[in-house]
């Protein structure tokens, strides 16, 4: 079964990651990303990736889905692009537009006469289309599944695999036991008018543009949060924590690597562009260290082993997602903490955060920025993390 995933400059790293790492998780399941044309791609948050295909590469997809994110308007008058999107969406089983990346999909002239949804920002616009646009923030229908917000990436792949393979799967991709994740806030935190969900949306991306801007003019001034990026990282461990900490005002986010340069992530769909070699990261107040199945590769790095020891003892806050731990192991920083890492442990209170997924490490960080921002972490929870509603 072949997935396409399709992101424009400017897409959301969410809407890419989420499901790029849950459906890799299915063996019959192929997982191919693709860019307008194959190269670098910019996230709305100035992460660049490097994608493997363009869309004149791919010729056959099972189910389409198209990211959204702060697209460039020229996309939405793009002929081959909506050529190219209308053939896939003929031949797949499925189609599923991301906020924006729904209304990419209404412009190519995949969802006429489809009831679906989009970003607010496009809704009006997708109503002159002729289409049936309904103001909800899910919206299945037909074989058709669009959201107006980026907080429905696991229920739109839970939904996928349930309709295209069984339930008993689906639950068993999804990254937590039981019927969900731990829940920050209870479904009664979210609104339920459409007129209250467009007031919040706006507010939480003003104040996303806020934290990027203090970014970009206070960079010197800022906490300095280090995410350690490395060959056959997992994706999913990476973004999803940037996800939230990117709302952090006064916190600029490095991605620290071995050397500058293209780093591929597990599975090899895409790779992550590295801004900085270690050499160049002397102090970080969080130090962020992902899994991945090919960290045992790391183990043997004398020179990371040596970066550790010197920046781990004056950084406050170490946060290790599955595998990671072992790199923190070998680098002999934790022989005078081991009180402070035995598994009943209170995460919040510790300097060491070690966790067992990215699930785990999603609500762990927000409960932390719930500590200082608790309207910010109801809207990131919302808006870009879990959504209204799992199943």
């Amino acid at each position: 079964m072949d997935v396409i995933l399709y992101i424009s400059e400017a897409f959301n790293l969410m809407d890419m990651t989420v499901p790029y790492d849950l459906f890799r998780k299915m063996d019959e399941i192929s997982v191919k990303v693709v860019g307008l044309t194959k190269g670098m791609v910019k996230s709305e948050d100035g992460i660049s990736v490097q994608v493997p295909y363009g869309i004149e590469d791919i010729h056959h997809a099972d189910l389409l889905w198209v990211c959204g994110g702060d697209l460039h308007s020229d996309l939405f008058e793009d002929q081959a692009l909506h050529k190219w999107l209308k053939e896939m969406s003929q031949l797949s089983k499925m189609a599923v537009g991301v906020a924006s990346g729904s209304y990419l999909l209404a412009k190519a002239g995949v969802l006429s006469d489809v009831k679906c949804t989009t970003h607010p920002k496009y809704h009006r616009k997708l109503k002159k289309l002729g289409i049936p646009a309904v103001k909800n923030e899910f919206c299945h229908d037909l074989r058709y599944m669009t959201t107006a917000t980026h907080g429905y990436h696991y229920k739109l792949v839970y939904d996928c695999i349930k309709t295209l393979v069984d339930e008993k799967t689906a639950k068993e991709v999804m990254p937590w036991s039981g019927d969900g994740p731990e829940r920050v806030f209870s479904a009664s935190d979210y609104p339920e008018k459409w007129s209250r969900i467009k007031s919040r949306q706006k507010h939480f991306e003003k104040h996303l543009r806020k934290c990027l801007n203090d970014k970009i003019g206070k960079s010197k001034n800022n906490k300095v949060v280090a995410s350690y990026l490395y060959e056959g990282a997992r994706a999913i461990d990476f973004v999803s924590s940037f996800n939230i900490l990117k709302h952090s005002c006064q916190t600029t986010i490095v991605s620290v690597g071995n050397t500058k340069g293209l780093v591929k992530v597990e599975g090899g769909g895409f790779a992550i562009k590295v801004d900085h070699a270690l050499q160049e990261v002397k102090r970080a107040y969080m130090l962020l260290v992902p899994g991945g199945s090919r960290i045992k590769e790391q183990l043997s790095n004398t020179y990371l082993i040596h970066w550790l020891a010197n920046i781990c003892p004056t950084t406050f806050r170490i946060l290790t997602i599955g595998e990671g731990e072992q790199i923190i192991g070998v680098s002999g920083v934790l022989t005078e903490f081991d009180p402070f890492v035995e598994e009943e442990m209170d995460l919040l209170g510790s300097k060491y955060m070690m966790v067992g997924s990215f699930a785990k490490s999603q609500d762990l960080l927000l409960k932390l920025l719930k500590e200082n921002h608790q309207e910010v972490a109801k809207n990131v929870s919302f808006f870009g993390a879990y959504g209204k509603g799992m199943y």
